[in-house]
Formats: C-alpha cells, sequence, structure tokens
C-alpha cells in the first residue's frame, strides 16, 4: 500500500493506491471483474477527492477593540449629521444627560458621564473662547445657536486611538466649518466617547494651535 500526499486549497489529500489481491474465490472470472470494478470506484473516488476537496475554514471575528472603533467613528459622524442639520434630539441622545458633580474633574464612577464640550478658534492671533459647557443643559442652546449662523461642517477624517483610563474610546479628527460669522477654517477636535452608549462625553475642538 502506497500513500501519494497531495496538497490542495491548504490541506493533504492522500491517494491510496491499492492492490487488491484476491484469492479463494470460486468464481475467478467474476472475481477479476469484482477487482477491475473496485479499483475503477477507488480511482473515480481519488478524482472527486481532488475536484471538491473539504476544506475547514476559520471563522474571522471582530476583535472588541475594532469593533468599539467603528462604533465611535459612527457615532461622530452621527454628531456631525446632526449638528448640520440642527436636528436637536439627536444632539440630545449622543451626549449623556448627567453631569461630572464637579467641573474639571472626574472622580471614581463618573468617567463617561458629561465631562466638557469646548470650542475656540482664532481671531486677531489670538485665542477666542466660543464655549465651554460642562453638562448637555448648557450645550443646547449653543448648538442651536450655531445653526441659527447656518454653520456646517465637513468631516475630513476620524482617528479613534482605543481606550484610555476614562474607560471611553479617545478620538482625534479634522473638519472644517463656516458659518455667517465664521470663515471656513480647518480644524482640529479630540474627545472620548462611550462605545456602548453611543455617546461622546468629551469634545475639544479649535484652531491648530488650540484644540
Amino acid at each position: 500500500m502506497r500513500f501519494h500526499p497531495v496538497r490542495v486549497g491548504g490541506c493533504h489529500l492522500v491517494l491510496v493506491a491499492l492492490v487488491i489481491l484476491v484469492s479463494g474465490c470460486a468464481d475467478t472470472h467474476a472475481s477479476g471483474r469484482g477487482t477491475s470494478t473496485a479499483a475503477s470506484d477507488i480511482q473515480r473516488l481519488a478524482v472527486k477527492a481532488i475536484a471538491s476537496p473539504t476544506l475547514t475554514r476559520a471563522t474571522t471575528e471582530a476583535s472588541p477593540q475594532s469593533s468599539c472603533s467603528a462604533t465611535v467613528a459612527q457615532t461622530i459622524r452621527t454628531f456631525v449629521d446632526a449638528f448640520n442639520q440642527g436636528d436637536h434630539d439627536q444632539l440630545m441622545a449622543l451626549f449623556p444627560s448627567q453631569a461630572v458633580s464637579q467641573p474639571g474633574v472626574v472622580k471614581p464612577g463618573e468617567e463617561r458621564v458629561f465631562t466638557r464640550y469646548g470650542v475656540s478658534h482664532l481671531e486677531n492671533g489670538g485665542p477666542v473662547g466660543e464655549i465651554a459647557a460642562y453638562s448637555r443643559t448648557d450645550l443646547m442652546p449653543y448648538l442651536a445657536t450655531r445653526h441659527d449662523h447656518h454653520e456646517q461642517w465637513n468631516l475630513l477624517n476620524i482617528d479613534v486611538l482605543g481606550r484610555s483610563w476614562t474607560g471611553g474610546y479617545d478620538f482625534t479628527l479634522k473638519l472644517s466649518r463656516q458659518a455667517d460669522d465664521l470663515p471656513m477654517r480647518t480644524v482640529l477636535a479630540k474627545g472620548a466617547a462611550d462605545c456602548r452608549a453611543g455617546t461622546i462625553f468629551v469634545w475639544s475642538m479649535g484652531d491648530d494651535s488650540t484644540s
């Protein structure tokens, strides 16, 4: 008995060449015919095995890290769309209702609640603070005002950096913004989002040197 390993699609098939010895049969002609038939069947099975190999394929599943990165990126896109449309209900849903007990200080158990939303830009060579909100209640009127000024954002790129000490996922991004009272400019932003809740709890945006 001889074994001939053949590699097909990353798997080995073993073709077995059998030499069938038939003895002790009363009908020599019949046994000869049976041997021929058996050999022919083996050949057909070998050819079928090569033509239609059964392969085991490993299923690749997205890791929790990559899944959360995609979720955070989508949360940011949803925020940009809601901002441009002035969608108050969607904007409310994208920021945590609970705020930190003390602005600027995150205590144990307060990670991933609304921490800060800050925006600034440069005017006459110096930074001008537009807003520093520490609760969703303070943020919503500002977003409504920006919509009244027809401000529009164009998202240019997003980089989700991964999980941070806050328990959320840090990100950076670049976008262009333009409004009736604001010439078009490219700005940078950074912040943190809660993957599971689909909310943003830190947002800091400004011109290149103020974000």
